[in-house]
């Protein structure tokens, strides 16, 4: 995220497998920290307004990390691939998100 000035580059970037649920938050726990955000210095708040611009890539593997034992790679096929981002757009899951 950037302020007004250009400054305060916070990202989060992560090459694991994230699982991402209703009502469960992002999952990115040190995201971005409170004081910094509330800050008037750092612009992120315009007019009392986040505007938050992310990026999703869906990859075609993906791992069973849920069983820590055993690492099974499953490949995803290419036609369900297509299916599943076009859900992921229609779900609002890329793009801009505005919290007022």
């Amino acid at each position: 995220m950037l302020g007004k000035s250009n400054k305060g580059n916070v990202s989060e970037k992560s090459r694991k497998p994230k699982e991402f649920a209703k009502d469960k938050g992002l999952r990115f726990p040190k995201y971005i920290k409170k004081d910094f955000l509330l800050d008037k210095s750092n612009g992120l708040l315009d007019n009392d307004t986040l505007t938050i611009i992310y990026e999703l890539s869906i990859v075609n593997e993906s791992w069973n990390y849920q069983c820590r034992r055993m690492s099974i790679k499953e490949m995803i096929p290419r036609q369900r691939l297509s299916f599943d981002l076009g859900n992921v757009l229609d779900f609002h899951f890329f793009g801009l998100y505005r919290k007022s």
